[in-house]
């Protein structure tokens, strides 16, 4: 372990920071940054508790949803194939080799 002395430390960062007004600077926008990440954090951790209340409400499961493609159609300028789903309108493009 290392204890600097207050002096030592207060040198240090007038050396990188160049300035007392830069280093006051840094400081606001590090509690800025710090504040920030604790609302963020506290936004997520109540999601989750929403979540975990209305667990009813909620379906975690994110089922796959298998597509039914239609006829496929050529494009010669391209040399592509398109085909669409019937359900949800998802198309591909491909090549045929």
């Amino acid at each position: 372990m290392r204890l600097y002395l207050r002096a030592q430390v207060e040198e240090r960062a007038l050396l990188v920071w160049g300035s007392e007004e830069r280093l006051l600077q840094e400081r606001a926008a590090r509690e800025q940054r710090r504040e920030r990440a604790q609302t963020a954090a506290a936004r997520r951790r109540l999601t989750a508790l929403r979540m975990a209340v209305r667990s009813s409400l909620y379906d975690g499961t994110h089922a796959q949803h298998d597509h039914r493609y239609g006829e496929e159609s050529y494009d010669a300028e391209t040399d592509q194939y398109t085909r669409a789903c019937a359900d949800c309108g998802h198309t591909q493009t491909y090549e045929k080799m």
